[in-house]
């Protein structure tokens, strides 16, 4: 892939719905992650998610599961 800025987001869609379940109040129920996925507290930017790639990258983000 060309060197630039990416996001990257991850959903274990465990209901197989294809789309980020949540509950009556809006909490995630399902499993995710993205880049700086712990300090998030809204929706986020790109900016606030981005990832800069040039030559060989690897990246790996520890999925977050609701309790």
């Amino acid at each position: 892939m060309p060197d630039g800025d990416y996001a990257v987001s991850v959903l274990h869609d465990v209901d197989g719905n294809f789309d980020m379940t949540t509950d009556a109040t809006g909490k995630i129920t399902e499993g995710w992650s993205t880049v700086n996925a712990a300090a998030l507290r809204a929706k986020p930017t790109f900016d606030q998610v981005k990832v800069s790639v040039s030559g060989d990258a690897a990246i790996s983000e520890t999925m977050i599961y609701p309790k």
